[in-house]
């Protein structure tokens, strides 16, 4: 009842009830598998990449021939292109600012804790080479399947980011 309830919640857009309610069920319960893709659905719908990701990753994990994997796995690859471009947006030069004075922040970004350091400044490549390694996996088992067909649609943003040229 309770993974109907959080279907229910996100095809109507609520998607923060959803993840709620999808967290409700029982992880040993046949309803299990359906309320972890539903939670996974839900933060991707909310433009959570990482989150979204990682739930995507914990659905393979668990139920890795399950037809859902391969659902997850496409929706996976969208969710990493995401990431990688948001990364990679982020550690773009602002040209509008110019940094005249030293940065105030700097004392207590040496003071950061673990999870708080600066990220790399091609720490969104890697994720965008997994994305497209994903994909070519997919193509290669299933060349002509629909969730191949759905994670290539995030191909061109991927060539984009890594300045990759197709060959036709």
């Amino acid at each position: 009842a309770r993974e109907t309830a959080a279907l229910a919640a996100y095809r109507l857009g609520k998607h923060d009830l959803a993840i709620e309610l999808a967290s409700l069920v029982e992880s040993d319960c046949l309803e299990a598998e359906a309320a972890s893709l539903i939670t996974a659905d839900a933060t991707r719908a909310l433009e959570h990449w990482e989150d979204a990701a990682g739930a995507y990753e914990r659905h393979m994990e668990r139920w890795p021939s399950a037809k859902s994997a391969v659902e997850a796995q496409a929706r996976l690859v969208e969710c990493l292109t995401e990431l990688a471009s948001e990364r990679k947006a982020a550690q773009a030069p602002d040209a509008d600012s110019e940094e005249t004075e030293p940065d105030e922040d700097a004392a207590e970004d040496a003071d950061a804790g673990p999870g708080d350091e600066p990220t790399d400044a091609n720490d969104w490549e890697p994720i965008a080479r997994r994305a497209l390694a994903i994909l070519e996996k997919m193509r290669t088992q299933k060349p002509g399947g629909r969730s191949t067909r759905v994670a290539a649609k995030s191909e061109p943003d991927l060539d984009v980011l890594l300045d990759r040229k197709r060959s036709k």
